[in-house]
């Protein structure tokens, strides 16, 4: 059997990253192969995520008292994806730094960058491993699903990204500007594929929400907001009010912030790992979100949603996705004055891009 070393962001306490690790791990498997994630820890000193100022220290000293207050629901969180991780990840040996990656890296037969913002030079910084500069020059190299997220590569890092890219022996990107990109940094053609997280089906991400601690039985809005690719509020509260007046339904805030305690009819959950995440937007009656995943997952699910979006902002995932499987229409910018209510719509372009990218995947891994 021939094995299989995914290198993807699988360790941040984040839902899409933790369950688009899991599931091209299980496609791989799926597929016949023995796959290991490789278990490089990012974020780590070289992505200066760690640094801490002044600001940062006021700021984790509030957010040490807002969860006391209510009962440190982080704590809560973080157990439950380390669950997460336990239950469902098959992990190599722990490479903490990427010097610990270059003195001693693992083997396979290939060598595969997995997805999320792996080639986000906003994220990554001078990190090289995602492109696998690791690996030896005569070891098959892939990607799937890799994104860019924006629609540039930092001039800082262009030669960089160059060089590791042209080593690949198939490229496959998350958006429709990921093509462009790889084709002008190195003349390859790359093929545009589904998310991990699609690969799968509702069936079987029905397991992983089943072993969901939180179960909701009333009918309910789910918001889930994310702030570091735009702001959407205090904008946003205008949507979200508009259509809890239209439905009549209280409102789930997934990991919401402050302002959003003070909203009626309403409460918020912190607490929740991944198997939540995909049990609360499957049982949802309606799904706001600005979140990639969160848009991905409502519309697996068939849910209706709202996707929260902005003008011009260079990361275009959400919309790229939206644009393939023909739900642009459920798309809403975040300072709209109007509102239309999304209802379910036909998945058959979700099951074609589906199929496509899953006999791409098994060409690029078996060629």
């Amino acid at each position: 059997m021939k094995s299989v070393g995914i290198i993807t962001m699988h360790r941040p306490i984040s839902f899409g990253s933790a369950l688009q690790s899991y599931a091209l791990q299980k496609k791989i498997s799926d597929l016949g192969y023995r796959v290991e994630l490789i278990d490089y820890q990012y974020p780590n000193s070289i992505h200066g995520f760690n640094k801490k100022g002044v600001r940062d220290l006021i700021r984790g000293i509030i957010s040490f008292f807002l969860n006391a207050l209510f009962g440190f629901p982080n704590i809560k969180k973080k157990k439950r994806f380390s669950r997460f991780y336990i239950n469902n990840y098959n992990l190599s040996q722990y490479y903490p730094t990427a010097d610990s990656l270059k003195q001693s890296p693992p083997n396979y037969d290939v060598f595969c960058t997995g997805s999320d913002q792996v080639w986000n030079a906003l994220f990554t910084k001078k990190d090289t491993s995602f492109l696998l500069s690791f690996v030896g020059k005569n070891q098959k190299k892939i990607s799937y699903a890799s994104s860019f997220a924006i629609n540039y590569v930092p001039d800082n890092v262009k030669e960089e990204y160059v060089k590791f890219l042209s080593d690949y022996q198939s490229i496959s990107v998350r958006e429709k500007s990921g093509v462009k990109l790889v084709k002008d940094l190195t003349g390859k053609d790359a093929s545009w594929v589904c998310d991990p997280t699609l690969l799968l089906t509702k069936r079987e991400w029905d397991l992983i929400a089943e072993q969901s601690e939180v179960k909701i039985t009333e009918p309910y809005i789910l918001v889930f907001m994310l702030g570091y690719s735009f702001n959407p509020y205090p904008e946003v509260y205008k949507i979200i009010d508009d259509i809890q007046a239209e439905l009549n339904l209280p409102v789930i805030y997934l990991d919401g912030g402050k302002g959003d305690y003070n909203k009626k009819n309403s409460k918020v959950i912190k607490s929740a790992g991944p198997s939540e995440f995909v049990e609360l937007i499957r049982h949802a009656d309606y799904v706001i979100s600005s979140s990639f995943h969160g848009v991905v997952f409502a519309s697996l699910y068939n849910r209706p949603f709202s996707a929260i979006v902005k003008h011009d902002n260079p990361d275009s995932r959400i919309l790229s996705y939206l644009s393939k499987v023909n739900m642009v229409e459920s798309a809403v910018y975040y300072d709209t004055k109007e509102v239309q209510i999304s209802t379910p719509r036909s998945l058959d372009a979700i099951d074609v891009f589906r199929r496509e990218s899953l006999e791409y995947l098994n060409k690029s891994l078996s060629n």
